[in-house]
């Protein structure tokens, strides 16, 4: 299970990489980091988006970042797990509980930097549902 927040930032970042937001990346992981979620690596994700490892108690999560591409600024975080989904099963209360503990402080940074604006929280698949301005988490 994934939460997943949508939001506009005007950061600056080379569309010719790939995948494309290293730079937005790299301030979102300072702009985390400066508010007390440590993100311990950034790391390329697949060849299509950007995974900023954090740590809730023992669980490794991580925020994976992409561009949307709606329009120029237009990104997307998943708070993830890293579990595999054998592991899920066994798990997946103790995953969703720490997931949902980080989302609003998420929620907190974004929402304090001036440079990020229109965030909106959706769960399960990206387009479903209607999106909040808060974390939702009736999440199962």
């Amino acid at each position: 299970m994934r939460l997943n927040v949508t939001f506009k930032t005007d950061w600056e970042f080379d569309e010719s990489k790939h995948p494309v937001g290293e730079e937005v990346a790299e301030k979102l992981s300072k702009l985390m980091s400066d508010n007390g979620i440590v993100i311990s690596n950034i790391d390329n994700y697949e060849d299509f988006a950007w995974a900023l490892d954090t740590r809730v108690g023992e669980k490794e999560l991580f925020l994976l970042l992409g561009h949307v591409g709606d329009d120029p600024e237009q990104w997307l975080i998943q708070v993830a797990s890293y579990q595999t989904k054998f592991l899920h099963m066994f798990n997946k209360k103790h995953a969703i509980a720490q997931m949902r503990s980080l989302a609003p402080k998420v929620n907190a940074v974004l929402t304090a930097c001036e440079k990020i604006s229109n965030i909106l929280w959706h769960h399960g698949d990206f387009a479903d549902g209607t999106p909040s301005s808060v974390p939702n988490h009736d999440i199962q």
